[in-house]
Protein backbone atom coordinates (compact mmCIF):
# COMPACT_ATOMS: atom_id res chain seq x y z
CA UNK A 1 0.00 0.00 0.00
CA UNK A 2 3.10 2.48 0.75
CA UNK A 3 3.70 2.11 -3.09
CA UNK A 4 0.35 3.08 -4.12
CA UNK A 5 0.39 6.46 -1.72
CA UNK A 6 4.06 7.03 -3.04
CA UNK A 7 2.96 6.77 -6.56
CA UNK A 8 -0.30 8.93 -5.93
CA UNK A 9 1.71 11.36 -3.76
CA UNK A 10 4.29 12.08 -6.85
CA UNK A 11 1.35 11.98 -9.24
CA UNK A 12 -0.18 14.68 -7.28
CA UNK A 13 2.93 16.66 -6.44
CA UNK A 14 3.60 17.22 -10.43
CA UNK A 15 -0.08 18.57 -10.58
CA UNK A 16 -0.35 20.35 -8.06
CA UNK A 17 3.01 22.34 -8.74
CA UNK A 18 2.43 22.77 -12.33
CA UNK A 19 -1.43 23.94 -11.33
CA UNK A 20 0.48 26.47 -8.94
CA UNK A 21 3.14 27.93 -11.62
CA UNK A 22 0.13 28.67 -14.36
CA UNK A 23 -2.92 29.77 -11.94
CA UNK A 24 -2.13 33.13 -12.49
CA UNK A 25 -2.57 32.75 -16.27
CA UNK A 26 -5.31 30.59 -15.88
CA UNK A 27 -7.46 32.84 -13.98
CA UNK A 28 -6.43 35.98 -15.66
CA UNK A 29 -7.11 34.14 -19.48
CA UNK A 30 -10.85 33.57 -17.47
CA UNK A 31 -10.94 37.69 -16.50
CA UNK A 32 -10.59 38.37 -20.56
CA UNK A 33 -14.04 39.83 -21.93
CA UNK A 34 -15.30 39.51 -25.50
CA UNK A 35 -14.76 42.99 -27.32
CA UNK A 36 -16.00 43.93 -30.77
CA UNK A 37 -15.12 41.07 -33.21
CA UNK A 38 -12.59 42.68 -34.92
CA UNK A 39 -10.90 43.52 -32.13
CA UNK A 40 -10.38 39.52 -30.32
CA UNK A 41 -8.07 38.42 -32.61
CA UNK A 42 -5.22 38.73 -30.12
CA UNK A 43 -7.29 37.61 -26.79
CA UNK A 44 -8.69 34.88 -29.09
CA UNK A 45 -5.23 33.24 -29.69
CA UNK A 46 -3.84 34.25 -26.04
CA UNK A 47 -6.96 31.87 -24.59
CA UNK A 48 -6.28 29.22 -27.52
CA UNK A 49 -2.54 29.14 -26.08
CA UNK A 50 -3.71 29.10 -22.03
CA UNK A 51 -6.36 26.49 -23.32
CA UNK A 52 -4.26 23.91 -25.55
CA UNK A 53 -1.15 24.31 -23.42
CA UNK A 54 -2.02 24.63 -20.08
CA UNK A 55 -5.60 23.97 -19.14
CA UNK A 56 -5.99 20.87 -21.25
CA UNK A 57 -3.19 19.05 -20.15
CA UNK A 58 -3.62 19.69 -16.52
CA UNK A 59 -6.91 18.41 -16.54
CA UNK A 60 -6.22 15.15 -18.00
CA UNK A 61 -3.08 14.90 -16.16
CA UNK A 62 -5.30 15.61 -12.95
CA UNK A 63 -8.08 13.20 -14.07
CA UNK A 64 -5.89 9.74 -15.10
CA UNK A 65 -4.37 10.52 -11.74
CA UNK A 66 -7.70 10.29 -10.04
CA UNK A 67 -9.01 7.30 -12.49
CA UNK A 68 -5.84 5.12 -12.25
CA UNK A 69 -5.99 4.95 -8.17
CA UNK A 70 -9.58 5.21 -7.47
CA UNK A 71 -10.01 1.51 -7.95
CA UNK A 72 -7.99 1.02 -5.63
CA UNK A 73 -9.51 3.47 -3.18
CA UNK A 74 -13.15 1.98 -3.77
CA UNK A 75 -11.82 -1.20 -2.96
CA UNK A 76 -9.94 -1.01 -0.24
CA UNK A 77 -12.79 1.60 1.21
CA UNK A 78 -15.44 -1.43 0.75
CA UNK A 79 -13.34 -3.65 2.20
CA UNK A 80 -12.69 -1.77 5.31
CA UNK A 81 -16.49 -1.02 5.76
CA UNK A 82 -17.03 -4.98 5.35
CA UNK A 83 -14.36 -5.81 7.75
CA UNK A 84 -16.04 -2.81 10.37
CA UNK A 85 -19.30 -4.70 9.25
CA UNK A 86 -18.35 -7.91 9.85
CA UNK A 87 -16.27 -7.49 13.31
CA UNK A 88 -17.22 -10.00 16.03
CA UNK A 89 -15.31 -6.96 18.51
CA UNK A 90 -16.51 -4.34 16.57
CA UNK A 91 -13.08 -3.07 16.83
CA UNK A 92 -11.21 -1.59 13.61
CA UNK A 93 -8.02 -1.29 13.16
CA UNK A 94 -6.79 1.91 11.86
CA UNK A 95 -4.42 2.24 9.26
CA UNK A 96 -2.71 5.84 8.20
CA UNK A 97 -1.23 5.02 4.91
CA UNK A 98 -5.17 3.44 3.40
CA UNK A 99 -6.56 6.84 4.92
CA UNK A 100 -3.48 9.07 3.70
CA UNK A 101 -3.89 7.34 0.06
CA UNK A 102 -7.89 7.72 0.27
CA UNK A 103 -7.08 11.14 1.15
CA UNK A 104 -4.36 11.88 -1.73
CA UNK A 105 -7.37 10.17 -4.18
CA UNK A 106 -9.98 12.55 -2.70
CA UNK A 107 -7.70 15.98 -3.72
CA UNK A 108 -6.66 14.67 -6.59
CA UNK A 109 -10.57 13.94 -7.59
CA UNK A 110 -11.16 17.60 -6.57
CA UNK A 111 -8.41 18.98 -8.67
CA UNK A 112 -9.73 17.27 -11.77
CA UNK A 113 -13.57 18.76 -11.42
CA UNK A 114 -11.79 22.44 -10.70
CA UNK A 115 -9.22 22.06 -13.68
CA UNK A 116 -11.74 20.75 -15.42
CA UNK A 117 -14.42 23.56 -14.49
CA UNK A 118 -11.49 26.34 -15.63
CA UNK A 119 -11.18 24.50 -18.98
CA UNK A 120 -14.66 24.32 -19.72
CA UNK A 121 -14.49 27.99 -18.83
CA UNK A 122 -11.72 29.02 -21.03
CA UNK A 123 -13.13 27.06 -24.00
CA UNK A 124 -16.37 28.60 -23.78
CA UNK A 125 -14.60 32.23 -24.01
CA UNK A 126 -12.48 30.72 -26.77
CA UNK A 127 -15.84 30.46 -28.77
CA UNK A 128 -17.01 34.03 -27.97
CA UNK A 129 -13.66 35.10 -29.10
CA UNK A 130 -14.00 33.51 -32.62
CA UNK A 131 -17.54 34.83 -33.71
CA UNK A 132 -16.27 36.87 -35.88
Amino acid sequence: MSELLSAASLLMTVIAILYGLWHNELISGLKINPGHPADNRPSERKIRDITLTKALPLAVMAWATALIFLPDVIALSSSTIRDWLNSAKNQYIYNAVNTAFCLVVAISVFLSGYTTTILVGLVRLWMKLRKR
